[in-house]
């Protein structure tokens, strides 16, 4: 008898194919790969998923990718403020410096020119007004009264010398009040200016404190920042690497379903052979009914007959019987005969 159609395993393709044996012992191999305890684990929704997550994943990489480049982007920006700001800082300190020096040698060096200036305008205001009064002492000798002995006259040009020294005194007080007043003023205008220049300078200091406390807090920044890098890129590599293995994982589950649709494909060749095979035996089994139904009328016909034949038999046999006792019986009388 043949086998039932579920029964694969004594077809001749699958017995004598070597293909399809080595493809058969590398689906068991690999359902044993991703199977615990012959359960598979992975099914048609489970491959929908990894699809999926895998598709994410590439989502996830690029929109991680902009994030590098982004925050490159912001690194080199902030790159280029901390270098402009300590230029800026360079520039300020120098230029303060400079400023500094230039107040620091007005005043060390500022104030005995200024000193010898004045005392030498005072001389020459002092020689001008004596040669002044000089040349006014005939107007004031025209003034005096009428003219007296000798000694009267030198008395009276001694009052008037006296009078002329006080009156130069008187003057050069005055210009020495006034060149005090100016060199005061200049003093006042100096620690004035050396007071903006020491609050700008404290200012600077300020701003180099706060310029150095920025750039240290952007140096933190920074490398926060790197560190984020660091662990974007870090991430990135270990998602790189799951998605290289569930691409493999993929690959090899769309090889095995490839198989497996051409196991289909041969099991349904062979269904459809044996759907026709199962209709020739139907045909066959139809076949010998009827042979059967005619083979039964004969055999009761047969039988019919056979039980007639065995009661002519018997009916025969009984003759036969009959007559050999008749001959017996005539041989014993032909015997008798002979002997009387």
């Amino acid at each position: 008898m043949e086998n039932p159609p579920g029964d694969s395993s004594e077809h001749p393709n699958f017995q004598n194919n070597p293909q399809v044996l080595e493809d058969q012992a590398k689906r068991n191999e690999r359902k044993q790969r991703t199977s615990i305890n012959g359960q598979p684990l992975l099914t048609e929704e489970t491959m929908e998923i990894l699809l999926n997550d895998l598709e994410q994943k590439e989502k996830t990489i690029s929109s991680l990718q902009e994030q590098v480049k982004q925050l490159n982007k912001q690194l080199q920006i902030k790159t280029d403020a901390i270098n402009s700001i300590r230029l800026h800082c360079v520039n300020v300190i120098s230029k303060k410096d400079e400023e500094l020096k230039q107040a620091r040698m007005q005043i060390g060096n500022g104030f005995p020119g200024r000193k010898e200036s004045h005392g030498g305008k005072n001389k020459t205001r002092t020689g001008q007004t004596h040669t002044s009064q000089v040349s006014e002492r005939p107007s004031i000798t025209y003034l005096l009264p009428p003219s007296k002995p000798s000694h009267s006259k030198s008395i009276s040009f001694a009052f008037l010398n006296e009078q002329i020294e006080k009156e130069e005194l008187q003057q050069s007080l005055h210009s020495l009040r006034e060149s005090s007043l100016h060199h005061s003023t200049e003093m006042q205008q100096m620690k004035t200016t050396l007071l903006t220049v020491r609050q700008e300078l404290d200012r600077v200091r300020q701003e180099h404190q706060s310029t150095e406390k920025e750039y240290y807090r952007v140096e933190m920044a920074l490398r926060k920042n790197t560190e984020l890098v660091l662990e974007q890129q870090q991430k990135l590599a270990e998602t790189t690497e799951r998605r290289n293995s569930l691409a493999i994982l993929t690959d090899d589950q769309k090889r095995e379903i490839r198989l497996l649709e051409t196991n289909v494909e041969e099991l349904k060749n062979k269904l459809d052979r044996l759907h026709i095979d199962f209709d020739s035996l139907q045909l066959q089994k139809r076949h010998l009914e009827h042979l059967v139904q005619s083979d039964a009328e004969k055999y009761e016909l047969l039988l019919s007959e056979y039980n007639e034949m065995k009661k002519n038999y018997k009916d025969l046999f009984i003759r036969y019987m009959d007559l050999k006792s008749d001959n017996d019986r005539l041989q014993r009388q032909s015997w008798r005969e002979l002997r009387c």
